[in-house]
Order: C-alpha cells, then structure tokens, then sequence
C-alpha cells in the first residue's frame, strides 16, 4: 500500500495489483481480496486519480427471464425511469421517433405499437428482469416512511439503481419541505 500512496504522490502513472484483507461483520470475519489499482497524475493539478477494481467481480452475469407483460408492469411504475442517455431503441433514423423519450420507445416497442424500432433487447430483457426484482422496494421503502423512528433527519430521497440502467426512487419529503434548491 506504501508503494501505492509513494507512487501517486509522486504524480506516476501505473498499475498494481495488491492482495488485501477486509473485515466484515464488525471484524469477526475476514475476507482475502487480491485488487487491481490504476492509478495516473491529473495534469495542471497537485492531486491523483487512483480506481481500484477486485478481481472477480463482475466475471459473471445473472440473465433473468420475465415475461414482457410482468415487466412492463413494473417498468410503468410511477417511482421507476432508465437511464435517458443510453440507447435502448434507436430513435434517430425514424424522424416519427425522435421525440420519443427512450421509456416511451421501449413501452411503444414492447406493446407491439412501434415494431419497426431498431432496439436493444438484451438490455431490454435485462430491464424488465430489474424492473421486477426491485419492485418490492416500493413497500420497502414505504414502510421506512411509515415508520418515523427508523427515518433519519435529512433524508428526502432513496434511489437504486441498477447495471441496466434502472433508477427505483422514492421521495420522503414533499417539495415545501426540501432542502436543496
């Protein structure tokens, strides 16, 4: 770890792969990891950027088989969008598409009303799986709202979000008692 921390103070850039220890369940158990850190200077600055991935995470990928209708029921939960910037459906070619927002193109696409759009479906599928996996966090999360002692000051708003691009959110305060502005 000290040729790490000597390495990025030195504004180098590199590789290293280090095995760690972590604790879990406040130290009673131990866990090996061997991790892969990337490290490099950021130019015209005094600081470093390091990333850090443990090896075999992610190597493997858990496909779920829901039905479209199962799935688009819970896609068209009010609490429940994906990720606007990512291409589900290409809605560019089509000049009738292109005011269509990348839910609507799915929901059109998966209802059977736009069969012509050029879309995704490996990333749909993978939608619509998440879309029903996460819906019980709707009464989850209703439940913590409901339960004022389990409710930390401040909290306005729970989100999860998924690989595919699935945002679950649920607000806790209403707009006249937000903070932000």
């Amino acid at each position: 770890m000290l040729q790490l921390r000597t390495a990025m103070v030195k504004g180098e850039t590199g590789t290293m792969a280090l095995d760690v220890r972590a604790s879990l369940d406040k130290g009673r158990r131990v866990m090996f990891l061997k991790n892969d850190y990337f490290y490099t200077v950021i130019n015209e600055t005094p600081f470093s950027l390091g990333i850090v991935l443990t090896r075999g995470y992610g190597e493997y990928i858990f496909i779920g088989n829901v039905s479209v209708e199962e799935g688009l029921h819970d896609l068209l939960a009010p609490d429940l969008t994906i990720a606007s910037e990512w291409t589900y459906c290409e809605t560019d070619i089509d000049p009738a598409h292109r005011k269509l927002t990348q839910l609507q193109a799915v929901v059109r696409y998966l209802t059977g009303k736009e069969p012509d759009l050029e879309c995704d479906v490996q990333l749909m599928q993978q939608t619509l799986f998440d879309a029903v996996v996460t819906a019980p966090m709707e009464a989850y999360w209703t439940a913590l709202m409901l339960n004022t002692s389990g409710m930390k000051e401040g909290v306005e708003t729970a989100f999860l979000g998924t690989r595919s691009g699935l945002i679950r959110f649920q607000r806790y305060a209403g707009i006249e008692k937000r903070v932000a502005k």
